[in-house]
């Protein structure tokens, strides 16, 4: 058994190394159902601290038309965690491109629509900002777009942010709160809790994901509930008056991807794919 841990200690070691060095992208573990003539891919992302299975309500709806893509970002769900990574937006744009040509054939896929969650939002903006070619629409739900302005919510959201990095013990509530009733895959094993944070320091607070949807030349649907605690919808606006691209929806609603804000999905979905 020391033996073991000896050489596991050793690869892992090695393994950091190789992926610092080289820059190579981790891989995520990622679910795909394919019909026979299919349409469209649909790539669903999950926000912080869930997992792929967020989406099963949404996508059973388009197995019969489309290739359906559900995947783990890292750290979460079946992802591994890596304790050096930044789980920065650009680490996960860059696994899931490299799973996706790992796994599947790119050149093969038709029209590819991105349906993100929360943080999965900010990963699809950029996904679609770093491989233009690739993605037809973006569906961003409940998109946390910070501009780090003088916004009283956006400043109270992101000290209270700051404050659950800095106190152990209410990460760890938050954590068993979010268990409990929204679903969380993220635990408080050290990987884990690692992973949820760090997510939350370099792809939520630091991010710049305003900035990369201003530019993008695809239609993008964003759509949120008017209870939502998590989001600026002020922001929204300021956004679609630089890119007319951007269409804004909101819904009786709050964050999660359930009852009114789960139907306008679907039904937004559906409409695209009429098209």
């Amino acid at each position: 058994m020391a033996e073991w841990n000896f050489y596991g200690i050793i690869w892992i070691m090695l393994s950091k190394i190789l992926y610092k060095a080289f820059k190579i992208p981790n891989l995520m573990n990622m679910e795909v159902s394919t019909s026979k003539k299919y349409q469209a891919t649909l790539i669903f992302i999950h926000g912080i601290g869930v997992s792929k299975s967020m989406w099963d309500q949404v996508e059973q709806y388009f197995r019969d038309d489309c290739q359906i893509i559900k995947v783990d970002l890292l750290g979460f769900g079946e992802s591994k965690a890596r304790d050096w990574l930044k789980y920065s937006l650009e680490d996960q744009a860059k696994s899931l491109f490299w799973t996706l040509s790992k796994e599947h054939k790119l050149i093969n896929f038709k029209p590819v629509i991105i349906i993100g969650h929360s943080m999965g939002t900010l990963v699809a903006a950029e996904f679609a900002s770093r491989y233009k070619k690739l993605v037809s629409e973006l569906i961003l739900i409940s998109p946390p777009i910070y501009l780090r302005r003088s916004n009283l919510k956006e400043k109270f959201l992101c000290n209270s942010y700051q404050t659950v990095l800095n106190n152990d013990q209410l990460l760890a509530t938050i954590l068993k709160i979010g268990q409990k009733f929204y679903g969380y895959t993220s635990s408080m094993e050290p990987h884990s809790r690692q992973a949820f944070a760090k997510s939350l320091r370099t792809a939520i607070i630091k991010q710049d994901t305003f900035s990369k949807l201003a530019t993008l030349n695809i239609p993008i649907y964003i759509t949120y509930g008017i209870f939502d605690p998590l989001i600026v919808a002020d922001n929204f606006l300021p956004l679609r008056d630089i890119n007319n691209k951007i269409t804004i929806e909101p819904t009786i609603a709050t964050h999660q991807v359930r009852h009114f804000l789960a139907k306008k999905t679907i039904s937004q979905l559906r409409k695209i794919l009429k098209k």
